[in-house]
């Protein structure tokens, strides 16, 4: 494991500002109104004018504005306001498409309330000091000193990073006394994962329209987002039906257990663990369980996770072509086996009747990059597996000899295969890759950038 740097005191003193510049930004466009902010800035340029107050008498206006902007502050607490919210989400969203959900408001108070507006509030999406410490903005070595010493770009791209999703604060309609609001709200998923809502804020304007007064309300809400996906036309690997040691659910499993058929007596070399002693103590005899093995067809979806940044464009769009070919499947007799290494090794199998493509989305939606583990994990895992499947799926985000080395191993004991390569959009194909294809086999080259159109060539 790398060791870990600590940051120095400059870098921490410029991740605090940031943090406190940030939380400050995001308070004051909820309390100042688009009115008070406009009031703000008029006093503030008023006041500058008016230091002179022999040579002009702009400091006439700014008397007059702070006065207004006072009164506004201390008047903005009279008549508390409370609020009940309830949220109605959806069970999942998607990566880029509309989210909408409802909102439900009830007015507390005995008096109809007007002019206020909702803001939602997502998990926080500021680094924390080590993703910020450790963590360079792609293309960072092409700005200039000061902006790769200070890092505010780094800064604002982490934020964008963490930001699960984007939400659009609006107008509530006017709520009667004691009543409530069925209000219509819309995110729009930005990242996979766990969209976290943790509250809802409710705003309301002073007696002047400067500030909001805000109440929030505690929901804990989330909606799990997404992989991307892509249309893939139908695909086809010549693999044959392959032995199934203990039918459907044995396939999903690990271990000895077996789809059971019926009971018989004992022959001979059955093994103990067999024995159905209930059966046998009624029958007095031995009595065993019997088992039936069945061949059918069954694919394997590899994802290299293996990377050496923790954020990258080519590793998102690899989740999103094995999302592509979860749902492309999902009508499917087959049986499709998801491998993929993380804190460990992990292999999830879905079809005819062990689970669904969505419990599989599921996966790849919470899927990160590993970036300190070993390929010959997945590899190991990979070649176990290999004499049980008809076919093998492979999406690649790196090309090296590890790999190179499992293709050759699943080549050769004749596995078919389609191997995906993702690249950056300026890079040139791999040779080496490509090279790899066989008479049973098919090796694309996709380009982040262009991912929809090279699975539309298939």
């Amino acid at each position: 494991m790398a060791a870990v740097t600590k940051p120095s005191w400059f870098r921490k003193y410029i991740f605090w500002n940031y943090r406190s510049y940030s939380a400050l930004r995001f308070k004051m466009e909820r309390k100042l109104t688009q009115r008070g902010t406009f009031f703000l800035a008029a006093a503030v340029i008023a006041g500058a004018r008016g230091l002179d107050t022999t040579r002009t008498v702009a400091y006439q206006a700014f008397a007059v504005l702070g006065v207004l902007i006072l009164m506004a502050f201390l008047t903005r607490r009279l008549g508390r306001l409370r609020f009940e919210a309830k949220r109605q989400l959806p069970a999942f969203g998607t990566v880029g498409q509309p989210l909408p959900y409802r909102l439900i408001v009830t007015n507390l108070t005995s008096q109809a309330q007007d002019a206020l507006m909702v803001y939602e509030n997502p998990d926080d999406p500021r680094p924390s000091l080590m993703e910020f410490v450790s963590t360079p903005e792609p293309g960072e070595e092409k700005r200039n000193a000061f902006d790769r010493f200070y890092g505010f770009y780094r800064w604002v791209w982490l934020m964008d990073q963490k930001k699960i999703g984007t939400l659009v604060n609006s107008k509530l309609e006017p709520l009667p006394p004691q009543g409530k609001v069925d209000h219509l709200m819309e995110a729009t998923p930005l990242r996979r994962g766990k969209f976290l809502l943790d509250s809802v804020t409710i705003g309301w304007p002073d007696p002047f329209g400067l500030f909001r007064s805000l109440q929030t309300v505690e929901l804990n809400d989330h909606v799990m987002i997404l992989p991307k996906r892509y249309p893939v036309p139908p695909v086809s690997l010549p693999g044959e039906s392959a032995y199934q040691a203990g039918g459907v659910n044995m396939a999903g499993s690990v271990g000895s257990s077996e789809e059971f058929v019926a009971l018989r007596d004992y022959r001979p070399g059955d093994p103990l663990r067999r024995i159905h002693w209930r059966s046998t103590a009624r029958e007095g005899r031995p009595i065993v369980k019997e088992y039936q093995d069945e061949y059918f067809v069954r694919h394997a979806l590899i994802l290299d996770t293996y990377s050496s940044v923790a954020v990258s464009d080519e590793f998102e769009e690899a989740v999103s072509v094995a999302s592509s070919f979860v749902c492309s499947m999902e009508d499917s007799e087959s049986l499709l086996d998801l491998m993929f290494v993380g804190d460990q090794a992990y292999c999830f199998t879905a079809g005819r009747g062990l689970a669904y493509s969505e419990q599989m989305l599921e996966i790849l939606a919470t899927v990160q990059p590993n970036l300190e583990g070993e390929f010959k994990d997945l590899e190991e895992m990979v070649i176990e597996h290999a004499h049980a499947v008809s076919g093998v799926i492979c999406v690649f985000q790196e090309w090296d000899e590890e790999r190179a080395s499992m293709v050759r191993k699943l080549q050769a004991r004749s596995v078919p295969m389609m191997a995906f390569l993702m690249v950056t959009p300026d890079a040139e194909p791999d040779g080496g890759f490509l090279a790899m294809e066989g008479t049973a086999d098919r090796f694309v080259v996709l380009k982040s950038d262009e991912v929809e159109k090279g699975l539309a060539a298939l």
